[in-house]
């Protein structure tokens, strides 16, 4: 069997969500090198993206009255995860990428195709409850995404997003070793700028989705309380390197460095409780 098949074989079967780290690694499929780099990504980012999405997940409530909205939700499978632990089938979603937004539709979203950097195309106040799951890092423009959550929010609505932390303890290493932290890009055309890399990978360039703006938790916190916001529920997943079990117990003391910041955000500052 190729390395190639043998790599894409362990990555389904560990459920790992970075497709563009997949794709990336498997141009050159042959280069052995390459094939340890990505063993260390399965090892270190799927139990990473498995902790991060079961927090997330963790911050929603039932309501099965309740109308959800998905921003940036690729091809669904995380969109009807939140929707289970709602109890909704009221469930919408909006996404770049019109081959991902097909994908949701056939499992049962009513999904559109949009720039996130533009303004939603629904009514205000449609919303109870707004998910936007590793999408802001992404925008040019975060006050205007910002406030059209606001805005789509009904007045008991509330919203979960989850962003990449600035100040973890992997972004922090890469500094102290003078390297450019992953996911905080300074170029669109050569992603592994000061980074650590292989020659296959710079041959590569800037063929992954790019951050625009990463967030401390502070920042975070304070830019969606000058928006109004009331912050409810903050958690952080992930201390890389620690694995998964070991983070778990230190997680709760140490939130600020965490790999991945996740806020419940409150319309107003009255909710239900579950």
């Amino acid at each position: 069997m190729k390395l190639g098949a043998i790599v894409k074989s362990t990555y389904q079967r560990e459920s790992c969500y970075n497709a563009y780290e997949l794709q990336n690694f498997l141009v050159q499929e042959d280069a052995m090198s390459v094939f340890v780099r990505f063993a260390m990504v399965i090892q270190k980012y799927c139990a990473l993206d498995r902790e991060y999405r079961r927090d997330v997940v963790s911050l929603f409530m039932f309501n099965p009255d309740a109308k959800l909205l998905d921003l940036g939700c690729g091809n669904g499978d995380f969109t009807m995860k939140v929707a289970q632990k709602i109890c909704t089938s009221h469930i919408y979603g909006v996404d770049v990428v019109a081959e991902s937004v097909s994908q949701a539709r056939a499992i049962g979203i009513n999904c559109i195709t949009a720039d996130l950097n533009d303004r939603f195309p629904f009514e205000d106040a449609s919303f109870d409850v707004i998910c936007a799951n590793q999408v802001l890092e992404h925008l040019s423009d975060t006050d205007g995404f910002i406030k059209e959550i606001r805005r789509l929010l009904k007045p008991d609505g509330y919203a979960v997003i989850s962003t990449p932390n600035l100040a973890s303890w992997s972004c922090i290493a890469f500094l102290l070793l003078d390297w450019q932290p992953y996911g905080v890009e300074v170029s669109d055309d050569f992603f592994w700028a000061g980074r650590p890399h292989t020659q296959a990978e710079e041959k590569m360039g800037g063929t992954m989705p790019q951050h625009r703006r990463i967030f401390v938790l502070r920042a975070l916190k304070e830019l969606l309380q000058y928006h109004n916001f009331v912050l409810d529920k903050y958690i952080g997943s992930g201390l890389r390197p620690l694995p998964a079990p070991l983070a778990r117990i230190f997680i709760k003391s140490m939130t600020r460095r965490a790999d991945i910041i996740t806020v419940r955000i409150l319309k107003t500052s009255i909710r239900k409780e579950t």
